[in-house]
């Protein structure tokens, strides 16, 4: 699959101020290229992000909240590892209807552990 850099780039535009979360970059895929089945969005989002993550640019994982802010739990895995992780997290939200929150993605230079 090519990687969709207009996608890469909306997304770090996106989380200048904020993390995101898996549904809200599927959404914006979605309105980048209309004519884009639910399915490609969905790989153009995990291709983007491990892509940013191999990059350095990203921090991926889950969240917690801590004094009043929610923070990223950052997996370790990277590349291969990280693409299995996604989509193993996607699938497993994907019987509940509700993959929006399965993981969030926040930019390295922010992330504090």
């Amino acid at each position: 699959m090519n990687i969709d850099q207009q996608l890469i780039d909306e997304i770090k535009s996106q989380m200048e101020d904020d993390i995101l979360y898996f549904g809200w970059m599927v959404q914006i895929a979605r309105l980048q290229n209309p004519a884009r089945i639910e399915s490609d969005s969905i790989n153009a989002v995990i291709e983007a992000v491990v892509k940013l993550h191999s990059d350095g640019t990203i921090v991926v994982g889950k969240t917690y909240e801590s004094n009043g802010m929610v923070l990223i739990d950052a997996w370790s895995v990277a590349n291969k590892d990280l693409r299995t992780q996604i989509e193993s997290e996607v699938a497993s939200h994907d019987s509940s209807g509700d993959q929006s929150f399965c993981f969030w993605i926040q930019l390295a230079e922010h992330y504090t552990s």
